[in-house]
């Protein structure tokens, strides 16, 4: 079997269609076999807001992020390869459901293990996906309005990966990061609240002027890259 999301991006103004509920439907797939199923899939409901004021959400570089590009060790355990702070500047509680981050380093899926994503001081797995490591905390992460959490990912660095880095990245501030208001149950974009840069900067958020006003871009947090050495004598000496 093989399974398709499919996503949708609004428009910037939605004053026209505030209160609607649109959904997708799939009517058709084309394919080389038969294909059984009653079309069409129905996808569900999405409500339309452009007049209540509902949550938001503000990032930061966390204090447990590298901060910069550093060089580990085979075998070093309970590395912090990157980490963000986020702030409920809403008029709502938030809740934080999953969270996503790519892997955009030269290292291969056997050269890091047992990755986690630390959220609120508290460890949860992840699901690998490619390059992609999903976590998903349930039940969700409820962020108080006005406070702030740090969520980093760290792991176990592997002898395979001698040579090579590792740099974990969030790739977008809405689809890899599943926040909601409590009060609404709008999804809740987040934003850059300081540390910002244009692309190729590490441990920062990439905007396209540089800072917190401009459009945010890709990755949305650029981690740092971690260098994987195997070590090395500096020293011989003789008895």
């Amino acid at each position: 079997s093989q399974k398709f999301d499919v996503y949708v991006n609004t428009a910037a103004n939605l004053t026209n269609y505030d209160g609607q509920f649109p959904h997708l439907e799939l009517v058709s797939i084309d394919a080389s076999s038969p294909v059984s199923g009653t079309f069409p899939l129905l996808g569900s409901p999405q409500s339309i807001n452009a007049s209540l004021v509902v949550g938001s959400a503000l990032g930061r570089r966390s204090s447990y992020d590298p901060g910069q590009a550093v060089t580990r060790y085979i075998n070093d355990t309970n590395v912090r390869f990157s980490g963000i702070t986020m702030t409920a500047n809403s008029k709502e509680d938030l809740t934080l459901s999953n969270l996503i981050w790519r892997q955009a380093g030269t290292s291969g899926g056997g050269d890091v293990a047992n990755v986690v994503t630390i959220a609120d001081g508290k460890s949860y797995p992840t699901t690998v996906r490619g390059r992609d490591y999903i976590s998903f905390f349930e039940p969700g992460i409820v962020i108080k309005k006005g406070q702030t959490i740090d969520v980093y990912v760290q792991g176990d660095l592997q002898v395979s990966g001698a040579n090579r880095t590792i740099k974990f990245d969030i790739y977008d501030n809405t689809d890899d990061i599943g926040l909601s208001g409590n009060t609404y149950e709008m999804g809740v974009g987040l934003s850059p609240d300081a540390n910002t840069d244009v692309a190729g900067v590490e441990s920062a958020f990439i905007t396209s002027d540089g800072t917190t006003d401009g459009d945010t871009g890709s990755p949305f947090y650029s981690g740092p890259t971690i260098t994987i050495s195997g070590g090395a004598v500096n020293l011989i000496g003789k008895n």
